[in-house]
């Protein structure tokens, strides 16, 4: 959605100002019907979405996730709305507003978690998801009035110029996407028929690689896209070369020391932060092997992110998904090639080649 809204949304301030807000309303209202729609259609279906993706998982299990999952899906409308507000504060130069959710977030989980998960268990996490994307939601409506000019209606003018062009830009990544994010989905599948604990440890190796790609790379791409759409409004190529340029280059010499230490200290990282209760040293060594190989491809998942950034600023939504598409094919074969050699790490060695290959 970003992606997509923020340049159009930097073209039209420019070129057509008058009919900004009224492209925003109309994009809004649209994109909330659709989401609407599947978190409905995600809900009903949810026990056969949880079959279809988990196949080693016992009817218990299955059930259990099925419930998860129907607590989980109303965030996607959240998500739509809340993506949707954060790109106007971030085209408008505002960014404390949309960043006080990484506060708000961890804290809603943290307290919701400590007070229910004794009565809730594993269901008060989905509660707290739920919980902080409303609270993320309700934060920006309140003080999105701020942004000068801002206007919202509930119009519903889906024809309109804006509102065409960005589904133009939306449908290369929409349709790339349905392939593309395959991947997780396949990962967990796969994950599922293999040695009890391998879902576990892909999982916590990957969030906690997962936890430094934001860190390290959200905040300078939130604050450089906006201006890249603007350059790219203008035309302006040269400026739009060095900014990508210096972002990129301040992102190899933020991750790379990231990368270095947690591969040779990773293991008491996990160690400090996990190993309590049934999280035993097997687990630990397990985690920290899955940490090591997904860690190989945070400083390519970074930059990449300005990289991609560079192609959608230029209008070109479908170069990136070409490439996404084919290296998906090449993941999927190669995963399957692997596993039987390398087990659950086949996932993250895999994950590191496909990353770095298609950066």
């Amino acid at each position: 959605l970003s992606f997509t809204f923020i340049p159009v949304f930097s073209d039209h301030r420019i070129l057509d100002a008058g009919q900004t807000w009224e492209l925003v309303s109309s994009f809004l209202n649209m994109m909330l019907l659709l989401s609407t729609a599947l978190c409905a259609l995600g809900m009903t279906f949810a026990p056969f979405i949880i079959r279809a993706l988990t196949p080693g998982f016992s009817e218990e299990q299955a059930r259990d996730a099925a419930v998860l999952l129907r607590w989980l899906f109303p965030t996607l409308i959240l998500t739509v709305l809340n993506e949707l507000l954060s790109s106007i504060y971030y085209s408008s130069g505002r960014f404390l507003i949309p960043s006080l959710y990484k506060i708000l977030a961890p804290i809603s989980t943290l307290l919701l978690v400590l007070g229910f998960a004794d009565s809730s268990g594993t269901l008060s996490l989905a509660q707290a998801t739920l919980l902080s994307s409303s609270l993320q939601t309700l934060t920006l409506i309140c003080f999105i009035g701020n942004i000068p000019g801002f206007r919202y209606t509930f119009s519903f003018h889906f024809r309109h110029e804006g509102v065409t062009k960005i589904l133009r830009l939306m449908l290369p990544l929409l349709v790339g996407m349905l392939f593309y994010r395959i991947v997780p989905l396949f990962d967990r599948w796969l994950a599922s028929g293999l040695p009890e604990g391998s879902i576990s440890a892909l999982s916590y190796g990957a969030k906690l690689s997962g936890v430094l790609a934001p860190v390290l790379a959200s905040g300078l791409s939130l604050a450089i896209f906006p201006v890249m759409a603007d350059f790219a409004a203008r035309k302006d190529m040269s400026s739009l070369q060095a900014i990508m340029c210096k972002g990129i280059r301040m992102l190899l010499f933020l991750s790379i020391p990231c990368v270095s230490f947690l591969a040779f200290f990773g293991e008491s990282v996990v160690q400090l932060l996990f190993q309590r209760g049934a999280f035993l040293h097997d687990a630990t060594v397990a985690t920290y092997h899955a940490l090591f190989f997904y860690l190989l491809a945070l400083p390519a998942s970074v930059i990449g992110t300005i990289i991609g950034q560079g192609f959608y600023v230029s209008k070109d939504t479908t170069t990136p998904i070409l490439v996404g598409i084919g290296e998906t094919i090449f993941y999927i074969v190669l995963c399957l090639v692997l596993v039987p050699t390398l087990g659950f790490l086949a996932i993250p060695v895999t994950y590191a080649v496909y990353f770095n290959l298609s950066v």
